[in-house]
């Protein structure tokens, strides 16, 4: 078996890319406006620490996803029955979400919303994937990842278009403008995962390089080893961690501090057109400067320009407007970037291991994006009830200054800690390049045994027939 190195095809980019649509599609009402909802409902302490446990659940069936996506085998593919059973557990968890008997119960929220988050493992862990398995191409996976993310923010245009909508017809009902949104996703799920699966067919599952150790979810762990491994997921938990606190507090922030709680969903329009802006200038830059150094620009560029919230005009759309554009530019190259250097890291632990580890490996990536979550909303939900913000309506004071302070600066050591980091990352182009020829060597010879195997197995027989 070769090992793939052509471009894809238009086609096949997009129905690669598809599924990231309904990841981009779940993110607002999910992630952004269902912890606002229960800070406001049952305060930031019970909110914050609901968060915590659902996202670190995720230590538990991440890693078992992956593995097991890896080790399985069917007529219908390796990665996709995963995929499809995500589907119909997000699809259940939506409506069990939407009924009377669980909005009514703030138990019942966390439980269903747990289900959510288990489904999206089973769709968005198998998809990762594929990104290491469809090219080996040190370029080419960043062009896939630029497309994988800009079909995500077709999902959320759509969502966040319908959000707008939702946010002028029922300003006055969190719930309302909530259920709708995920009334929505019930219709978007099963749409773009089975147009994936018409539109493109799932790569042959690579062959193991030599005899190794059979492994299991717990041997994961020798991937703390690997240097290339270890820098990329100490960025990432590091970024998402940081990133989060400007998440976590921005309907706070534009509602109560800057008094523009109606341009919530068109600020998350906003930001989007700006990430359009950043998968094109990533996918042209990272053709002529390494991976690793441009993330680590971008990623001062965002620690310089995040503190200039602290000078926004109350009541004045536009100046919010223009960072938010601004933050969308820069915010999206990091995540584009990790993509595609996870699935660097990917070919370098297959070549190590001599198995094709892809959806472990993403995984371990996943979880330690949904672990720094999960802690960084719920630390500055429980930070911020520390310091006596509390969104109620019926609460008699609040600490507001601690919302504009955590969303100007929250981010920025964070980002400062993630460009040393990466600095001095391992896997540059030179070092990819080293690699896939070692991995088409060895694939050359394993092949090589296995003809040999076979030839002298069928000689005798044929030998003694005649």
């Amino acid at each position: 078996m070769s090992y793939k190195n052509k471009p894809l095809s238009r086609k096949e980019l997009f129905g690669l890319a598809l599924p990231s649509a309904l990841g981009g599609a779940w993110a607002y009402p999910v992630e952004s406006l269902l912890p606002a909802y229960l800070g406001e409902t049952q305060g930031m302490v019970l909110a914050g620490s609901a968060i915590m446990f659902i996202r670190l659940t995720d230590v538990l069936t991440d890693p078992v996803v992956g593995w097991w996506s890896d080790n399985s085998n069917s007529r219908w593919g390796q990665r996709k029955p995963f995929m499809m059973a995500g589907v119909i557990m997000m699809v259940t968890a939506l409506l069990l979400l939407l009924s009377e008997t669980v909005h009514s119960s703030s138990l019942f929220i966390v439980l269903a919303t747990m289900g959510l988050y288990l489904a999206s493992t089973f769709i968005s862990t198998p998809h990762d994937a594929w990104v290491a398995e469809y090219s080996s191409d040190y370029t080419e996976r960043t062009r896939i990842n630029s497309w994988k993310t800009l079909v995500a923010l077709v999902g959320v245009l759509v969502i966040v278009g319908i959000g707008i909508y939702v946010d002028k017809t029922y300003s006055g009902d969190s719930w309302m403008r909530i259920s709708i949104l995920l009334a929505a996703l019930i219709v978007i799920a099963p749409v773009f995962v089975i147009a994936s699966f018409y539109l493109v067919k799932e790569p042959e599952k690579q062959p193991d390089l030599y005899e190794s150790t059979p492994d299991s979810p717990l041997s994961l762990m020798g991937l703390l080893r690997e240097p290339a491994f270890l820098r990329l997921f100490i960025h990432n938990f590091l970024y998402n961690y940081g990133r989060r606190f400007r998440d976590a507090v921005m309907v706070f922030f534009v509602g109560s501090i800057l008094l523009l709680p109606e341009l919530i969903s068109t600020l998350y329009l906003t930001t989007i057109m700006g990430t359009f802006l950043g998968v094109i200038a990533c996918n042209h830059l990272s053709k002529k400067i390494e991976k690793h150094r441009l993330m680590c620009f971008v990623l001062l560029a965002m620690a310089a320009v995040s503190p200039l919230a602290l000078f926004l005009p109350k009541e004045e759309a536009w100046p919010l407007m223009t960072l938010m554009f601004v933050i969308g530019t820069l915010g999206i190259i990091p995540t584009v970037l990790m993509g595609s250097m996870t699935a660097d890291v990917i070919d370098d632990d297959y070549l190590r291991h001599g198995r094709k580890r892809a959806g472990s490996i993403s995984a371990v990536m996943e979880l330690s994006d949904k672990i720094a979550e999960g802690l960084g909303i719920g630390m500055v939900f429980l930070g911020l009830a520390a310091l006596g913000f509390d969104p109620r309506p019926e609460a008699e004071s609040t600490n507001l200054e601690a919302v504009t302070l955590v969303f100007s600066f929250g981010t920025v050591p964070f980002m400062i800690l993630c460009a040393a980091v990466m600095w001095r990352y391992p896997l540059t182009r030179s070092h990819m390049e080293t690699i896939q020829s070692s991995i088409i060597k060895q694939q050359s010879q394993t092949d090589c045994s296995s003809e040999q195997n076979v030839n002298t197995t069928e000689h005798p027989l044929s030998a003694g027939s005649q």
